[in-house]
């Protein structure tokens, strides 16, 4: 599941490098946050699996969940703001 998503990512960052029209950017940057946020849980699945294998010790760290929900509701929002 993580190579998928390591190959979709470059292509992607690599777009919207190349992009200047500013709504293309936008919907760019949409899926890119999608692509790195799925990347992550995905990320840490595998890490749960190790944990419960016994291959792995957690290393806790404290999370701005204020932010993190912030980003998530941002992320949810724009593509209802559009038209149609």
């Amino acid at each position: 599941m993580r190579t998928p998503l390591t190959l979709l990512l470059g292509p992607l960052q690599q777009a919207l490098a190349d992009e200047d029209r500013p709504e293309r950017r936008e919907q760019l940057e949409l899926a890119e946050r999608g692509a790195l946020r799925l990347l992550k849980q995905v990320n840490t699945l595998l890490e749960v699996a190790r944990a419960d294998a016994g291959q792995l010790r957690p290393a806790l760290e404290p999370v701005d969940l204020a932010g993190a929900t912030a980003e998530l509701a941002g992320c949810s929002a724009l593509p209802s703001r559009r038209p149609g």
